[in-house]
């Protein structure tokens, strides 16, 4: 939330300076100087930015965003209290001065979000002036703006940069004019960045994957958004307490989307409740050269999105992916793992291994019934429910029957292995039985399926729903049969008419009201501390969804979309839901139904002894999944943290230097692996490399 109050504050302080110099230009408006070639102000954007935001009607932008029920309520928070101030000064300056700022017309102005040290970062401005400005008037502009006490100015590679100071904050601003563009930041590094990147011939200007998304989003919108996702995993890093393995995937199997920015205010003004809509449409290019799970799921082709059917409207996250049917994204996955002949000789032991000690075929016998759609939910957190316990995989089955008998003849395997009596039990007339196998989905599809490590399932409608509870699966069974499931929920229904219900790639939701525990356990404590005193600011965007879709053209239709609501009426709807859950619940257990157990009447205590198997009883399938854990270790002033599995390192790896991060990357299997950065002793990036099997690699299995 930093990054929004910063990002208006510095926005509202650049269309000041503008005002500036747009006076400036009405004075010596006739002069026509020599004909200029017109710069790109994207050639000037560092290749560090981690997104993008243009906007051609700046002011006009402005009148938008400040006549918005979301502004209005960022208004009434404290934590954007100095942001208010501001944006009202800025608004009686418009207003007051319309007629110039009319008199210019249209003006490109793009701003970029830069990490520029360690845990922290800023934005470049970049403003499109329309006309070169003279020298004798940059001069005279520069005058005026060093003209306050504090303020210099310095030459850098034959161009002027102004250090202007703001009295009102104590604030710095670094300021810089190159023909008609109009570059500032309060980091003096960024605009001596941008000066450089002009002349770099991989720039943004320069990059084909980029200035395709470009040209697919339009200019007619409240602006456009570029998201640059090479730096994900280092954006989200600042707010989360540890690196987290499915950005880094995505931020390598990802490089830009281009999305129209688009407010749509539902209601009248007088009407407390009435809503923003806030959508994000555009496209988004896939890094189609390294061998990616995400790659591999996105080419698979597209279905329908239908598991709304079956998942809780209490659930935290939902994530649906979509494909052609399972053996096709399977095929397609081992055919881009073939690419890293290792990696993938690994996959087929790992394979071989499951079908030797089991005795199966793991395409006859689980993947040939598995269908289009597969989705993993998070419930809401509970303090009955362990962590990895609130997840569960969604599966739909082309073939219900088919996928009861091919499970059926699994656990029967299991069973002539293991001397574990799996108990099987059914709760609401719905069956709950187990696979006895420790390990067995991360073996055969992948690392995004290691939180269901011991999965119990279910069979609900045409899906198949694995958990590591059967508590998870008894609390999904009592929703589906309450009809409280998404599909009948009117305010997601609502909002998941923006999207695209068919031929889908890939969809996630996130309900805020119920993640917001879930996701205190991935935030730093300092992040987390400012959500819970802007509470408020959070739950008022209750629903956000994200969507990818293949076109013709072999890009992805991109959808990110959210909605402003009330948010003393989004707590007050959250807590009917619950009341609501509570009162059918009652309902439906007072019609004392009971739970069959090989044909006798059993308690629903049968889900807490179902979890009594000991772990020493399980097939282990990967012997050596043992536990991670943190390592630390402290030599003269350099402290080195890692995690190990076992005796080797395994997993995160950081280096300290007099109390600095000079080091950050991961281990597997005792090797370097993934992405590692190296820092300078200001906490700049200084180099990023890319390791495989302790070696440097341009491949990275997922």
């Amino acid at each position: 939330m930093d990054a929004l109050k910063i990002f208006f504050r510095r926005l509202l302080y650049v269309l000041a300076f503008f005002a500036v110099i747009a006076l400036g230009f009405i004075v010596f408006w006739m002069y026509k100087g020599i004909p200029i070639v017109p710069l790109d102000p994207f050639s000037y954007v560092p290749a560090s930015a981690m997104y993008i935001l243009e906007t051609d009607e700046p002011v006009d932008s402005w009148d938008e965003i400040s006549s918005s029920k979301l502004w209005k309520h960022l208004q009434t928070q404290p934590y954007f209290g100095e942001l208010t101030k501001d944006a009202i000064s800025l608004d009686t300056m418009i207003h007051q001065n319309r007629g110039v700022f009319d008199f210019l017309g249209k003006r490109q102005v793009l701003v970029s979000s830069h990490i520029h040290k360690q845990g922290d970062y800023d934005f470049l401005f970049i403003v499109d002036l329309k006309r070169e400005v003279p020298s004798f008037l940059e001069d005279h502009i520069g005058k005026f703006m060093s003209s306050a006490e504090d303020s210099s100015n310095y030459e850098y590679k034959k161009n002027r940069i102004y250090l202007i100071k703001n009295t009102v904050d104590n604030s710095q601003w670094a300021i810089s004019i190159r023909k008609h563009l109009l570059l500032c930041s309060q980091t003096p590094a960024l605009v001596e960045a941008a000066l450089d990147e002009q002349n770099n011939p991989t720039n943004f200007k320069n990059n084909r994957r980029f200035t395709k998304v470009v040209s697919k989003t339009s200019t007619k919108n409240l602006g456009r958004l570029f998201i640059n996702y090479e730096l994900a995993d280092e954006f989200f890093g600042l707010y989360m307490d540890e690196s987290n393995e499915y950005l880094n995937d995505i931020s390598e199997a990802l490089f830009f989307s281009g999305l129209n920015l688009d407010l749509e205010q539902v209601g009248d003004d007088d009407d407390e409740n009435a809503s923003t809509i806030v959508r994000m449409i555009g496209t988004t290019v896939i890094n189609d050269s390294l061998p990616s799970h995400v790659r591999a799921l996105l080419l698979s082709g597209s279905s329908d999105i239908t598991a709304a059917r079956v998942v809780p409207q209490r659930s935290a996250f939902y994530f649906s992916v979509n494909f052609d049917d399972f053996l096709t994204y399977y095929d397609k996955f081992t055919d881009v793992l073939q690419q890293d002949e290792k990696a993938y000789q690994e996959y087929q032991n790992q394979i071989n291994t499951v079908e030797r000690i089991l005795d199966i075929s793991v395409r006859d016998n689980f993947f040939s019934w598995i269908g289009s759609e597969m989705a993993i939910i998070q419930s809401e957190p509970t303090q009955s429910v362990d962590k990895n316990d609130e997840y569960a995989l969604v599966l739909k089955a082309k073939s219900i029957s088919e996928a009861t008998a091919q499970l059926e003849f699994i656990g029967e395997k299991i069973r002539k292995r293991t001397p574990i009596k799996v108990v099987v039990s059914e709760h609401k007339g719905h069956k709950i039985s187990m696979l006895a196998v420790k390990g067995f989905f991360k073996l055969v599809m992948g690392k995004y399926f290691d939180k269901i490590d011991k999965p119990y399932f279910t069979f609900i409608e045409d899906y198949v729903i694995f958990s590591n509870s059967p508590k998870t699966l008894k609390n999904l069974i009592d929703d589906y049969e309450m009809g409280l499931t998404l599909a009948k929920s009117p305010s997601f229904q609502k909002f998941f008419k923006e999207f695209e219900a068919d031929n889908s790639n890939f969809f996630a939701y996130i309900n805020i009201p119920a993640a917001r525990q879930t996701l205190k356990r991935s935030l730093s404590p300092e992040t987390w501390k400012v959500i819970q005193q802007n509470e408020d600011y959070v739950i008022s965007q209750p629903h956000w969804g994200f969507q990818l879709r293949r076109d013709e053209t072999h890009f992805y239709d991109t959808r990110l979309v959210t909605v402003y609501e009330n948010p003393k009426k989004v707590r007050n709807d959250y807590k009917l839901a619950q009341e609501n859950r509570k009162k059918r619940l009652e309902q439906l257990n007072s019609k004392n139904i009971l739970e069959k157990v090989f044909g006798t009447e059993e308690k629903i205590d049968l889900f807490e002894q179902l979890q009594t198997i000991p772990e020493s009883e399980l097939i282990e399938l990967d012997k050596n999944n043992t536990e991670r854990r943190l390592i630390v270790r402290n030599q003269e002033d350099t402290r080195y943290e890692y995690e190990v599995k076992g005796s080797i390192k395994d997993g995160v790896y950081r280096e300290f230097k007099a109390g600095k991060l000079i080091i950050e990357g991961y281990y597997k299997n005792d090797k370097r692996d993934g992405k590692w950065r190296f820092y300078d002793k200001d906490g700049k990036i200084k180099e990023r490399k890319r390791y495989k099997d302790g070696e440097e690699s341009k491949f990275s299995l997922f």
